[in-house]
């Protein structure tokens, strides 16, 4: 591809972002949330509230389990079809 072509990806604007935050992982396993948009590398409107933190935390994690289930059944189904020895 040459420079003077480029993907969808790169043309369409960026999302304006109103808020986000951060999940750090210490070394012990420690876990820790950074709201502070100073903090952040990226334009944000504003600090995002905790109970905006708790919302998105159980959106991920909703999607994960969603994922995984959909994986489990599909390795069920497979073991499920193949032919008895």
């Amino acid at each position: 591809m040459s420079e003077k072509e480029t993907t969808p990806e790169t043309t369409e604007e960026a999302p304006k972002l109103m808020t986000g935050f951060a999940v750090l992982v210490g070394e012990d396993g420690s876990v820790y949330v950074e709201r502070n948009v100073q903090a952040l590398s990226l334009p944000l409107e504003r600090e995002a509230t905790l109970i905006e933190v708790r919302r998105y935390c159980s959106e991920i994690l909703m999607d994960i389990q969603a994922q995984s289930a959909a994986e489990y059944t599909v390795i069920r189904l497979a073991q499920a079809q193949k032919p008895k020895e």
